[in-house]
């Protein structure tokens, strides 16, 4: 075996010259001193400064094959892990393979890319061809090399895809995202996403209910109202109570009943009869019919009205509206305490109600002059940078922690109704942060926004 090997020493000095490195295979060695390389390059820099061109491949059971080179008398080994030629070893780490037998495999299929190597091995395409179209057109959602079932690989999307026409990822992805929200085709997605509306379920109680976009429906539901024509109501009670509120620099439960005053006949009333009055009054105001009529009841047998029995989401939200003031004091407006006699009493006491009539203490007897005055309150100033902050149109679900300032948001959930609010109402439905996604593509723009001015030229005064 010496004989043998030293035959193939001498070969190996004779072509030194040779720039192509030779490699052939041996079962023993000589017993001589041993230096073992770790890094490819040392390794080949050694074969380069004594130009060595046969390199021996020892394949050992225990330790893995390794590459041997012999100059003046010692070995030079370098770990080769399976791979057949330096080169191979080189090419297959670049390119992040697993193993030297994946190397070969994929070698032999003519895939220089490992992750292209290990999509094709983990899916089950008809033939590479199909592979490389799947990966270059997007299929590609997994890393791992396995699947818990047939219908988790990309390539059963894939062809599933092509059967309905869609050659890339995201066209099919949209597919999907419409279909699994029940809208049938993609021109009636579309037109609901024009509204707002993310979900055809969603979108059919909306517009049955009367709500032509999504922003007044999610309102609606924030306030618990179930159509438009109780929004709508909802929203001029309340926009009226706001009114008096901020012209006389009174609270809400005062402006409300200030306000259904307003509602009374023309004539003398003793106080007695004013708490009945008024819950007639805001039983009819706040009961509201498919087609936005307003039902006049009473309940003859409730001593404050009809309202002291009614059930609604209407009267619960302006009740909820009335009872949520400054100072953090609540009114249950459905209660009989806010339309009582002592309560009626008090306000007369208490409030200047010259505009719409005069109250005379002794006899407890309230005027109605059949006055009803327009309170327009004073023009807004300009608002600060909070109020514009809480007056930002952001977006939230029922069951998200967060808010988020873009509508296309990938963290939104899609299954569930979207919600279109101020920041001030998103936080008020406990959503008190801005989703992260969304906070960095508000930063980025705004960098990008600050790079463009501070790159645009000067101006010569």
């Amino acid at each position: 075996m010496k004989r043998f090997f030293s035959f193939l020493l001498m070969i190996s000095m004779f072509c030194g010259a040779m720039a192509e490195l030779k490699y052939v295979e041996i079962s023993t060695k000589q017993n001589l001193p041993t230096i073992q390389i770790k890094s490819i390059d040392d390794f080949e820099k050694i074969i380069n400064s004594y130009n060595i061109s046969i390199v021996f491949l020892n394949n050992m059971e225990r330790t893995g094959s390794e590459a041997l080179v012999m100059t003046n008398g010692t070995y030079f080994s370098f770990p080769m892990e399976g791979y057949k030629t330096l080169s191979d070893y080189r090419a297959g780490k670049n390119a992040s393979f697993r193993s030297s037998a994946d190397y070969e495999k994929a070698k032999n299929l003519g895939i220089e890319k490992s992750d292209i190597y290990y999509y094709y091995e983990r899916n089950s395409f008809k033939n590479l061809a199909d592979c490389m179209d799947a990966y270059n057109n997007g299929f590609v959602s997994v890393s791992s090399s396995s699947y818990r079932n047939d219908s988790e690989k990309e390539s059963t999307s894939y062809y599933e895809a092509k059967k309905l026409g869609y050659g890339k990822y995201s066209d099919y992805k949209e597919y999907l995202n419409y279909t699994a929200n029940g809208f049938k085709t993609k021109d009636e997605w579309l037109l609901a996403k024009s509204k707002g509306f993310y979900n055809a379920s969603v979108l059919k109680t909306a517009t049955e209910a009367g709500f032509s976009n999504n922003t007044e429906y999610q309102k609606a539901v924030q306030y618990g109202l179930k159509t438009k024509s109780e929004l709508t109501r909802y929203e001029e009670i309340t926009g009226e109570i706001d009114k008096i509120a901020e012209a006389k620099k009174w609270k809400r439960p005062e402006s409300a009943l200030y306000y259904f005053l307003r509602t009374m006949p023309k004539g003398d009333w003793a106080v007695s009869a004013v708490p009945k009055s008024l819950a007639d009054s805001y039983a009819a105001l706040t009961t509201v019919s498919s087609k936005g009529e307003v039902p006049i009841k009473s309940d003859s047998n409730s001593r404050y009205g009809s309202y002291s029995t009614a059930e609604g989401g209407l009267r619960n939200a302006i009740g909820s509206f009335i009872g949520k003031n400054q100072d953090g004091y609540r009114y249950e407006i459905s209660s009989s305490s806010f339309f009582s006699e002592s309560a009626i009493k008090s306000f007369f006491q208490n409030f200047d109600v010259s505009e719409i009539g005069s109250y005379n203490k002794e006899r407890e007897i309230f005027s109605r002059n059949g006055k009803n005055p327009v309170f327009v309150p004073e023009k807004k100033q300009a608002a600060n940078k909070s109020n514009s902050e809480n007056e930002k149109v952001v977006y939230w679900t029922t069951h998200g922690k967060k808010f988020h300032t873009h509508e296309d948001c990938e963290a939104l959930d899609r299954n569930e109704a979207l919600h279109t609010t101020s920041v001030a109402e998103a936080k008020d439905a406990g959503k008190g942060t801005v989703c992260k996604f969304c906070e960095r593509k508000d930063s980025a723009a705004l960098e990008a926004a600050q790079n463009a001015i501070d790159s645009a030229p000067a101006v010569n005064q």
